[in-house]
């Protein structure tokens, strides 16, 4: 889902989904659950442009072999201690740097 109702924002929403096609017989492979979104909403001001990132539901994708499954809540848990903000953070930088 894209949003660009407003002119100051830009509203991007996303969600695991199925592959095009048949390669992994139609599951998610991602490591979040379906119901996972991820919102990236920019925005500016008359003296600021910024950017944030909103997780909501995000359970581990447990609909898959074991394998994955364990993986999957692995990086459930890395996440929830906040292994990946560092990565967050690279990517709203470079999404807002002017230079």
């Amino acid at each position: 889902m894209i949003d660009k109702t407003n002119p100051n924002r830009v509203m991007i929403q996303c969600r695991p989904s199925k592959l095009p096609g048949n390669e992994f017989a139609g599951n998610i492979v991602h490591f979040h659950s379906v119901g996972t979104t991820s919102t990236f909403v920019i925005s500016k001001g008359s003296d600021y442009v910024k950017m944030a990132i909103y997780g909501r539901n995000e359970k581990p994708n447990q609909n898959t072999d074991i394998v994955n499954s364990v993986k999957n809540m692995f990086i459930a848990f890395g996440r929830r201690v906040g292994a990946s903000k560092i990565q967050w953070k690279q990517l709203t930088d470079g999404m807002v740097n002017l230079k």
